[in-house]
């Protein structure tokens, strides 16, 4: 399960709009790799700065067909014909481009980076063997002047470990899949809630049923168990690993393409601070003998934890609250602080392998200079040795049944003292306990939380898609909130501004004092001004009159920025790929509320009374509801954590008219549409509950349940996720309010019809008996 949900979430968090274009035309990316690759670098060069020419001659072509202004027409028909000149292989290529309709705009985008690759490859080299000379002008400075400090030893150590790497040959290489695989950390907290399970269950379940007092009969019962459960933790431990590190390296490939493992590592740029002389996929193998490593500490760690502490509750929170204080150290703490030790002798610095073996680091020890990967490893293999040792120990002395702990003794005076037994226990009460404990649910919940915990911190980032986004960005932070005087001031100063920008154009060519190199040095520096500040400040100028019309029909209306908040009211991929989500959590725990029942034969037992089988029917929906609503909630909110806290929340009352033309309803809201979106979703989610309940209580099988509910709910999202128009979000936008009410009554309805099928099946009065007798 922790697999399955590692992969959609590893699949989302790379399968954005940033990152469309890349995925979409990886197969030509590559395409385009192999063919520079096989030129030298030189002819590669060349030949992407006329291709980058090609588009930027284009560029013009568009603007020139685009404007109306006389003047420009004028300064873009000399700047061409220029083009034409001195360039007329780059500029014959721009017109093609112009005839076919330009709409590989992708390739620019591959080009530049491409380009980025080469001069990376090239300046390599004078970053090597300008090391020492780094150090030795560093070394002059009074700061590092101390032969004897830290500082001092650092610098010469660093160019002596870095010479090593003069003669490494860089190459090529589509990197994208890889440094998705290296810098996805959110594997390594379900590894951990993993290994946390294993745990549970090799130490834990036989002392709950009092098991271990059948061990002390023979001389080396203890011995050999305590071996034989660390053998078997150690190795799905490993196991476990590299399905994980497999499974999201396959995943990125699919996404993004393959990666070239027999290219040296520091030919991916990310990795040019690395120092070790492997390839990609030595690299890789590292990458994973890290996070190996990294889950035997951890796993020995808590085995010895469960061994000293017969407490369920004591064992959960010392392991909990340690792992949780070293990855706060580890993330809260800046590398050049004075507490790094305790930043980089930390489990989850090894867990981060490609940090680990990817970044030159060393650790001032006495003022000595140590390279981290010697020091770490030492540290943490002392660690595993002592937990384990003393585990075996520990195991085979101390009595291992299970007793009251502080904390329990505790709860239990305090439940003493203010509640008391009544006889009885509460149908809803044991559902939620036959769900949370008995079928491990609450290790979902508690990932779910953690989840929504992590993914609540950062930030929303900006959705770039053209150059003069950026200054667009940069109007907005100015203009964002009502129409003032000022505001309009400022805007008619711009105005003004690209106004004279435009008759200087005319003055410089025109002025024959000034050298044809000059006009064109002058122009282009005007030109890139208008071809990017000059387009956003025409997208404001269309905004403001189309808020000036607005205002006159009596609406309030807003400057906003439409660029984050028509990502944030409609967004395809985040629709599908949190909606997608949320169904595959309930399709996890939904089957585990009625399918028990009869695996375990209970059915038989609870159909003695008829209040008894409707009372608990309605029982295990509450239960159901509640992990609906917990699952709902921790994968919507997160994300409007991070927006408010990026862009705030002032323009969430804004008309949505402000933004989308289409918007019917004058007085909706940023904030109406975001919640008239999650209530649908709600709607949606609720029937998709109650669907999967029916199949459970009619197949009487958790995994047969969670197959067939994949094909009737998962594969159906999987196949609507490309249809741009098939989502609450369009609607909403498009005051498609039919498609909105159909969809929310139908969701009621298919609720309300599959729950009173399943209480009529759930409820029936015949004894549901195996088939198979022997079973």
């Amino acid at each position: 399960l922790c697999l399955a949900i590692n992969g959609f979430l590893l699949y989302s968090s790379q399968n954005t709009e940033e990152n469309s274009i890349r995925i979409t035309y990886s197969n030509e990316y590559a395409k385009m790799l192999n063919s520079y690759s096989s030129m030298s670098l030189n002819d590669a060069e060349k030949q992407i700065d006329n291709e980058l020419l090609a588009y930027e001659i284009f560029s013009r072509l568009e603007n020139l067909a685009q404007t109306d202004n006389e003047e420009l027409i004028e300064n873009y028909t000399y700047e061409l014909d220029e083009y034409r000149k001195s360039n007329p292989d780059a500029y014959q290529k721009a017109v093609e481009m112009s005839e076919k309709g330009g709409d590989n705009f992708w390739k620019n985008s591959f080009l530049y980076d491409i380009s980025q690759q080469i001069e990376y490859i090239n300046s390599y080299p004078d970053f090597i063997d300008k090391m020492y000379d780094r150090a030795k002008a560093q070394s002059s400075s009074s700061i590092f002047g101390d032969k004897n400090s830290f500082s001092y030893k650092n610098l010469y150590k660093t160019s002596n470990d870095y010479s090593g790497l003069k003669n490494t040959k860089l190459s090529l290489v589509n990197s994208d899949a890889f440094v998705a695989t290296t810098e996805y950390s959110l594997t390594d907290i379900f590894i951990i809630a993993i290994v946390f399970l294993l745990c549970v269950y090799l130490f834990q379940y036989e002392r709950e049923k009092g098991l271990y007092s059948l061990v002390r009969c023979t001389k080396f019962g203890r011995f050999k168990t305590i071996i034989s459960k660390f053998m078997l933790l150690f190795v799905l431990s490993a196991v476990v690993s590299i399905l994980f590190i497999f499974c999201n390296f396959i995943i990125n490939t699919f996404l993004y393409g393959s990666t070239d493992l027999s290219v040296n590592i520091q030919s991916i740029s990310e990795f040019r601070n690395c120092t070790l002389t492997v390839t990609a996929g030595q690299f890789l193998i590292l990458f994973a003998f890290a996070k190996i490593m990294g889950t035997f500490v951890i796993s020995s760690f808590l085995a010895l934890v469960f061994i000293i502490f017969s407490s369920s509750a004591t064992m959960y929170l010392t392991g909990l609250v340690i792992i949780g204080a070293e990855y706060l150290l580890y993330t809260l703490i800046v590398q050049n602080s004075f507490l790094n030790l305790l930043k980089y002798i930390n489990i989850f610095y090894i867990l981060d392998g490609g940090e680990f073996f990817g970044s030159y680091l060393n650790l001032n020890i006495f003022s000595n200079a140590v390279a981290s990967i010697p020091i770490a490893f030492a540290v943490f293999c002392t660690v595993f040795l002592l937990c384990t040792v003393f585990s075996c120990i520990l195991f085979c002395k101390r009595n291992q049944q299970k007793t009251a702990g502080i904390f329990s003794r505790l709860f239990e005076k305090f439940k003493s003292r203010f509640f008391t037994l009544n006889g009885s226990t509460g149908i809803f009460k044991g559902e939620v306990f036959k769900f949370t404990i008995q079928n491990k649910m609450a290790v979902m919940i508690v990932l779910l939380v953690l989840f929504a915990i992590i993914s609540s911190f950062g930030t929303v980032r900006y959705p770039y898609s053209e150059n003069s986004d950026a200054d667009y960005k940069a109007y907005m932070e100015y203009l964002e909130g009502d129409i003032t005087s000022e505001k309009e001031n400022y805007i008619l100063e711009q105005q003004n501004y690209f106004n004279n920008l435009q008759q200087r154009m005319g003055e410089i060519a025109e002025n024959s004092e000034l050298s044809e190199n000059a006009k064109q040095a002058m122009s282009k520096s005007i030109e890139n001004i208008l071809n990017s500040k000059g387009i956003a400040f025409e997208r404001v100028i269309e905004q403001y009159n189309r808020l000036l019309e607005l205002d006159k029909k009596g609406i309030d209306a807003k400057f906003i920025d439409e660029n984050i908040y028509k990502s944030f009211v409609s967004s395809k991929t985040r629709e599908w790929n949190d909606f997608s989500l949320l169904c595959l959590v309930i399709v996890i725990g939904v089957p585990y509320v009625f399918s028990p029942e009869y695996k375990n034969g209970m059915i038989n037992l609870i159909r003695t009374t008829e209040n008894g089988k409707t009372k608990l029917f309605f029982g295990k929906i509450v239960v159901e509801c509640i992990y609906l609503l917990i699952a709902f909630t921790v994968l919507y909110v997160p994300y409007f954590v991070r927006f408010i806290n990026t862009y705030g929340a002032n323009s969430l009352n804004t008309p949505l008219v402000c933004i989308f033309e289409n918007v019917q309803e004058t007085s909706f809201s940023v904030i109406n549409a975001v919640v008239l979106n999650l209530v649908c979703y709600f709607l949606l989610a609720t029937a998709v509950t109650f669907v999967i309940t029916a199949v459970s209580i009619f197949t009487r099988s958790s995994m047969f349940t969670m197959v067939v509910s994949t094909v009737l709910v998962i594969l159906p999202l999987l196949a609507l996720y490309s249809i741009e128009n098939v989502r609450i979000g369009y609607w909403v936008v498009n005051s498609h309010i039919i498609a909105i009410v159909m969809t929310c009554l139908l969701s009621i309805l298919i609720a309300i019809v599959t729950l009173e099928i399943s209480k009529l099946k759930f409820t029936e009065t015949r004894i549901w008996r195996r088939i198979n007798a022997k079973a």
